[in-house]
C-alpha cells in the first residue's frame, strides 16, 4: 500500500493508507512513499494549493493522486521535473471520479514539463496522474495544482507570436489516435478524441462564435 506524508513549516504529519486528516489551511508539500496505484483506489490524496512530490520507479509506472474540486472553478495543474532524477519528459493526464479520462497535456509548460488549465464540471474527487512520455522514463517529480482565473477566448488562438485574422474562418482538426502532429518542432502522439468530446469542443466554439467576430469549421485535413 502506498503511504505519504504531509508537511508544513509548522508541524509534520504522517498519514497511513485509508486515514483522512483535516489539513491545515496553508499549502503542504506531500512526499510519496512506496508506489501510488493506477487507478481510482490510489490512496494519495493533495488539496489545492499543495505540492506533491514522488518518483516514477521504473518505465510504465504512473502514479495517481486524488484532489477534491469545486464545480465552476477553474484549475491549473503542473507536472514538472523535481531535482537531477527528475523525468525527462513529462506526461500528465486527469481523469473524474469514475476513472474516465477527461484531459491530457504533454508540454504545456516550461521545456518537457506538463500543464493543464481547465474548468471543473462538478464537485467532487478528480484524479491526477503522473507519466512520462510515451510510459518511457522514470526519475522525480513534482505536482502543484492552484485556482486560476478563466481564459480569455482568444488565448488558444496564439501560437508561437502569429497574427490572426478575425474575418477568416479557423480550421479545427482533431487528431485521431495514433496520429503525430508538430507542436512547436516537438513531435506529439495524439490519444484521440470521442465523438462526444469533438462535438462538445465544438460547442464551445460555437458559443464563442455567438460574441466574437470568430468563425470556426471542422477539417479532417492535418495539414489544413
Amino acid at each position: 500500500m502506498c503511504q505519504f506524508c504531509i508537511g508544513n513549516a509548522l508541524k509534520n504529519v504522517s498519514i497511513a493508507a485509508g486515514e483522512v486528516t483535516a489539513l491545515p489551511s496553508i499549502s503542504n508539500v506531500i512526499y510519496e512513499f512506496d508506489d501510488c496505484l493506477d487507478n481510482i483506489y490510489t490512496p494519495a490524496i493533495m488539496q489545492v494549493g499543495d505540492s506533491f512530490r514522488g518518483s516514477l520507479d521504473e518505465a510504465g509506472d504512473r502514479d495517481w493522486i486524488a484532489v477534491t474540486l469545486s464545480e465552476g472553478n477553474f484549475y491549473t495543474v503542473d507536472l514538472t521535473k523535481k531535482g537531477a532524477n527528475g523525468v525527462s519528459d513529462l506526461y500528465l493526464r486527469m481523469y473524474d471520479q469514475n476513472g474516465n479520462l477527461i484531459h491530457f497535456d504533454d508540454d504545456s509548460g516550461d521545456g518537457l514539463n506538463s500543464q493543464l488549465n481547465f474548468f471543473a464540471s462538478y464537485s467532487g474527487n478528480f484524479f491526477i496522474e503522473a507519466d512520462s512520455y510515451r510510459s518511457s522514463s522514470s526519475g522525480d517529480y513534482q505536482i502543484d495544482i492552484v485556482l486560476s482565473d478563466a481564459p480569455a477566448p482568444t488565448e488558444a488562438l496564439v501560437w508561437s507570436g502569429a497574427t490572426w485574422d478575425n474575418s477568416e474562418t479557423i480550421n479545427v482538426y482533431f487528431a485521431a489516435g495514433g496520429t503525430t502532429v508538430d507542436d512547436e518542432s516537438s513531435s506529439i502522439t495524439s490519444d484521440g478524441f470521442s465523438a462526444t468530446e469533438i462535438t462538445n469542443i465544438m460547442g464551445i466554439f460555437d458559443g464563442v462564435s455567438n460574441f466574437a467576430n470568430i468563425n470556426f469549421a471542422l477539417t479532417t485535413s492535418q495539414a489544413d
